[in-house]
């Protein structure tokens, strides 16, 4: 029943995209400092992680677990997007530590939002994780608010590998 409601949910939200956003300027970029577009998610399957760097730590089984499947780069990758607007820590030294990380992790790149910009558009959770998997025609496969626990990874692993 559980298998039957999810491959539901999917399919009805297969049929919405993400509204179009740039993240430049005062508002992030991508790691390296270079603008940012939603339109760059076009051609591969992407699974986003939007959320607060305070939850980094609880997010990395789930992200290590994600990052061991090694699923093909030239049609996956993963791109975490740090809402650097809740953290403490000046973004010069996050942005540092990260770029660190993301030599670590096999297909994740970073993109950077400083004002909030993705929250609305997008109807994330503020102060939260926020997980959409996108086809690599935008369409969204599937939504998640907060860090899967290890039966819901398995859930994700298995819809990635089923529409690459």
């Amino acid at each position: 029943m559980r298998t039957i409601l999810l491959l539901t949910m999917t399919v009805l939200l297969s049929a919405r995209t993400l509204p179009e956003i740039t993240l430049s300027g005062k508002l992030g970029c991508a790691a390296g400092g270079v603008p940012w577009h939603s339109r760059s998610l076009l051609g591969k399957m992407h699974l986003i992680i939007y959320m607060d760097p305070g939850l980094h730590t609880e997010a990395m089984p789930f992200l290590r677990a994600l990052d061991a499947r090694h699923y093909p780069r030239r049609a996956y990758s993963t791109i975490a997007v740090v809402n650097l607007a809740d953290t403490w820590m000046p973004d010069a030294i996050l942005e540092s530590l990260l770029a660190k990380q993301s030599r670590k992790l096999y297909s994740t790149r970073f993109v950077f939002d400083c004002q909030k910009a993705l929250l609305g558009p997008w109807k994330l959770a503020d102060h939260a994780c926020n997980l959409i998997l996108v086809d690599r025609r935008g369409k969204i496969l599937y939504r998640y608010r907060g860090i899967p626990d290890s039966r819901l990874s398995e859930k994700i692993f298995t819809l990635i590998r089923t529409h690459l």
